[in-house]
């Protein structure tokens, strides 16, 4: 598992990293499994779990479309949408057609992020959990 530059994390068998407890932009392992797409998260929400903080949701399904990207750090404020908005920028440079954009964390993350995406290409392949099944479902929206 590799965690890379706005903490991108590459399955292996070892399972995800990004689910349980990474800091942005440690690497972790790297196993040299390189998928071909990438996921962007926005926002990865934490909770304080035995004094730290730990992702409040398992990425594993997720990592099944590619590497994962956190694009928003635990330590930013989404409050400073400025600020927000060049991290999103640059984290998005080089998002790609074949990419996926996962709906989860602050709406204000998603939202942009989604509106940057939208400014390159004419259409997002978003991952949206569904409970029932427990998968992810992806969405393929269009402007």
């Amino acid at each position: 598992i590799w965690l890379m530059s706005s903490s991108t994390v590459r399955k292996s068998d070892l399972g995800v990293a990004v689910a349980f407890g990474l800091r942005h932009n440690q690497p972790i392992a790297n196993k040299g499994i390189e998928p071909m797409s990438t996921v962007y998260i926005p926002h990865i929400v934490r909770r304080a779990s035995n004094g730290s903080l730990t992702p409040k949701f398992d990425f594993t399904e997720a990592a099944q479309f590619g590497a994962l990207k956190e694009i928003v750090g635990e330590f930013e404020d989404l409050l400073f949408t400025d600020r927000i908005t060049s991290i999103v920028q640059e984290a998005l440079e080089d998002f790609q057609p074949d990419d996926y954009l996962l709906a989860v964390g602050d709406p204000t993350a998603i939202a942009l992020c989604a509106g940057v995406i939208f400014r390159k290409h004419s259409s997002v392949k978003m991952l949206k959990w569904d409970r029932q099944t427990r998968k992810y479902l992806m969405l393929e929206l269009k402007l």
